[in-house]
């Protein structure tokens, strides 16, 4: 009697296991449970069916991953569509700001026509990570330009580089260019030539190309399909003192008058 009960069980076991595996077409229903087992069904592929009862029937973590999904969508923008990898396809550029008031940072999306996330990269409002990401278009194709002007103490690394992607997202450098500086007293690494010729090279660019997503002095600025920006190089810091810059001054002329105040001569 013992080994007949003992072989029940085993028999039991086994036929239990062969279904999580997958091999048993037909599911097995529990003998306690009051009705059949109710595969899943996806009720948007198939309009006859009814819509399940979502408040009585989904789970907690199943709500709470739809409540996610929905505060996803509302803090993400379409800025636009390029073809940034050179396959005749556009891409979608999204701004995801998903995580700016928890993380402070804010993500540039772009997505393939399959909707297939390729490429991303952060700006965050910290100085640290501030970032700026431009869309820009010459003879008829499009890149993306980062720029990314550093100063820490006075002492300035500005710099830009011109990519596009490959079929697998990743980057593929067409150009760049950066200058070094220090716009402390007296500074001994300050040359204006330099530094006007970065500058007026890079607002070429720039004239030319739609600031995507920003984090620039930590505010946060993106582009949508309806109001695109257009921002150049300024450089700021020219106007912290009253240097009676003339209106017809040059970049140039600006930097050697900041450079003499500073120099004290």
């Amino acid at each position: 009697m013992r080994r007949l009960i003992l072989y029940c069980i085993v028999l039991s076991i086994c036929l239990i296991g062969t279904s999580c595996a997958g091999n048993v077409e037909e599911p097995i229903s529990v003998i306690s449970s009051p009705e059949p087992y109710d595969p899943i069904v996806d009720y948007e592929s198939d309009n006859n069916l009814p819509s399940p009862d979502i408040e009585s029937e989904q789970p907690q973590d199943m709500e709470n991953q739809s409540d996610q999904e929905t505060r996803n969508k509302e803090y993400t923008v379409v800025i636009g569509c390029a073809d940034l990898n050179h396959d005749g396809k556009k891409e979608k550029i999204v701004a995801d700001l998903t995580n700016l008031e928890e993380f402070q940072e804010a993500w540039l999306k772009i997505y393939d026509a399959d909707n297939n996330l390729i490429w991303e990269e952060a700006a965050g409002l910290p100085h640290a990570g501030w970032n700026s990401i431009y869309l820009y278009h010459s003879d008829g194709k499009d890149y993306l330009i980062r720029y990314n002007p550093v100063m820490y103490q006075g002492f300035a690394n500005y710099q830009y580089t011109i990519f596009r992607l490959n079929a697998r997202g990743e980057e593929i450098e067409e150009a760049s260019n950066a200058v070094d500086f220090d716009i402390n007293p007296n500074s001994t690494m300050f040359d204006s030539d330099s530094i006007a010729a970065f500058v007026e090279e890079l607002n070429a660019l720039l004239e030319e190309s739609t600031l995507l997503l920003s984090t620039e002095n930590s505010v946060l600025s993106y582009s949508t399909e309806d109001q695109p920006i257009v921002r150049t190089e300024q450089l700021d810091w020219l106007y912290t003192a009253d240097l009676g810059y003339d209106e017809d001054d040059s970049i140039k002329d600006k930097l050697e008058k900041y450079h003499k105040y500073h120099s004290g001569r």
